[in-house]
């Protein structure tokens, strides 16, 4: 499922998104849905309207809400939808069904989830109505239910229609899992074929797209709940990301399909992984939504934080085999990958670290609520173990001085047959006035001169999040100077060598 789709140019919330208001768009979802079915996988189309959680700033029209209640999180200016504009939402809803299956979509999902339109009608929270669509639970539905009908006409059963919605929307005057239970009856009735679960609203966000401290599997006991009272299969959804619990979930029969997005960002294979049991090679999702969903909020292309070479797969290819030595010194996410990424190509790496691997990781994960960055860090272990990578102490920097350590590290590096050039890189390029003691301290952008210039194969780069994303991607290539954007979380020094 490639997101939710756009059924109206008002009702759109995210500059990337796409789009099925006009047919001029259909051709481009068919060259979505070939591609997908030619790698021989199915895909569904997510038809919604934003209702208040559009935005202005992207539409440049006004948002249509049952109310004119805005949203806290986009401080927007929604007007109250009228009798008129519900008719003409419906029919696009039904236009874009029929441009769905012209496309060749195999499933068409309703959305009446986090807060859109077609859950803002459901919601007290938002449906402060005084006509026929507002005020009782059954008026509160009828309209959401009206549009669903349109749909499964139109359909007419030539692809499975569906529905997702939110199990709870977490703020005190939303809809609750009672109601909800009662929304699901009713659209099996109607002849839905499976109701795909999901948790809050724009207004408790944090339950639609879980960060670290909400619980893992979080919604499997309403998906166990409705299964137990429903003869349509239920998907359950929402931080699941962990192999075991995944399996547990089909597995205890508390649910019947398991729906993951951010942990296919983090791991593309994380499905044939968790089939062959290959747990220790699972690089899991972390819920840090840096990556990917603050990302696309912004109007970028998602990335992650745990695998750099996501949103970046067409271009970013593993570079031919080498015999170069490696030297990387400190063992923190940015040294990992960096060993990991050159062990593939069959580089000798050895690490540097004076303390264990993993850098600030376990202080970083001390609060319960980030203890799920230790996923990455045993993620990371299992590949330094699985590609043979020496690890070793490191002298003590402190009796050397700051100023004099690269310098003394790369007279030892020779003698153990490794021959390097050293270029110090930092974002602004005024690292410790020590080190300009002994030779140039350059800014990032200058990256891309000098390896004109010098041709150098040794590079140390100051950053654990530059070097991570550098790495991983291999941007250490003289065509690319992508990663200059990219902040730097900690000194580090990694380089390449002879």
């Amino acid at each position: 499922m490639p997101g939710s789709i756009g059924v109206s140019p008002e009702g759109r919330g995210l500059p990337t998104q796409l789009s099925l208001f006009d047919e001029k768009q259909v051709a481009g979802h068919k060259r979505l849905v070939d591609a997908v079915h030619s790698k021989g996988s199915l895909v569904a189309a997510q038809l919604y309207h934003a209702g208040r959680q559009a935005s202005e700033a992207i539409t440049g029209l006004d948002p249509l809400a049952p109310s004119a209640i805005p949203c806290g999180i986009l401080q927007n200016h929604p007007k109250e939808i009228t009798h008129e504009q519900m008719d003409r939402i419906k029919e696009q809803f039904r236009q874009a069904a029929r441009w769905s299956i012209e496309a060749g979509y195999d499933i068409v999902e309703v959305h009446f989830a986090h807060g859109y339109l077609l859950h803002s009608f459901m919601s007290t929270h938002t449906n402060h109505r005084t006509d026929e669509y507002g005020g009782s639970f059954e008026n509160r539905i009828k309209y959401p239910m009206d549009v669903l009908k349109t749909v499964i006409d139109e359909v007419n059963g030539e692809v499975p229609v569906q529905i997702r919605v939110s199990v709870d929307e977490y703020v005190e005057d939303g809809m609750k899992f009672e109601e909800v239970k009662k929304v699901c009856h009713l659209a099996k009735e109607m002849g839905v074929a499976s109701i795909s679960l999901s948790a809050g609203c724009y207004d408790a966000v944090e339950y639609a797209i879980q960060p670290m401290f909400i619980p893992q599997g979080f919604i499997i006991p309403f998906a166990k709940e409705l299964k137990a009272e429903i003869d349509i299969p239920v998907i359950v959804a929402a931080r699941l990301n962990d192999a075991h619990l995944i399996e547990n979930v089909v597995e205890n029969d508390e649910a019947d399909i398991v729906a993951i997005g951010r942990g296919l960002i983090a791991d593309p294979l994380l499905i044939d992984k968790i089939k062959v049991h290959d747990y220790d090679n699972i690089c899991y999702c972390i819920a840090c939504n840096q990556g990917c969903i603050d990302r696309v909020l912004g109007g970028m292309p998602a990335h992650c934080m745990v695998n750099p070479v996501a949103g970046e797969e067409l271009t970013c290819k593993l570079k031919g085999k080498s015999g170069k030595k490696v030297a990387i010194i400190g063992a923190d996410p940015a040294g990992m990958e960096a060993a990991i990424t050159a062990a593939k190509r069959g580089m000798k790496v050895t690490v540097y670290e004076k303390d264990e691997l993993g850098g600030k990781f376990k202080a970083l994960s001390t609060p319960p609520e980030k203890d799920t960055f230790m996923m990455f860090d045993r993620y990371l272990v299992s590949q330094m173990k699985k590609y043979n990578i020496a690890f070793t102490g490191v002298f003590d920097i402190e009796n050397y001085g700051d100023h004099l350590f690269p310098l003394i590290f790369r007279e030892k590096m020779k003698k153990k047959g490794i021959d390097c050039e050293l270029f110090l890189f930092s974002p602004i390029g005024d690292v410790q006035q020590g080190y300009q003691q002994n030779y140039e301290v350059y800014p990032l952008y200058k990256l891309q001169e000098l390896h004109d210039r010098y041709h150098f194969d040794a590079v140390i780069v100051g950053g654990g999040g530059i070097l991570h994303y550098a790495s991983g991607k291999q941007l250490l290539d003289k065509n690319s100077t992508e990663f200059v954007d990219y902040k730097v979380f900690e000194t580090a020094f990694a380089f390449y060598a002879t």
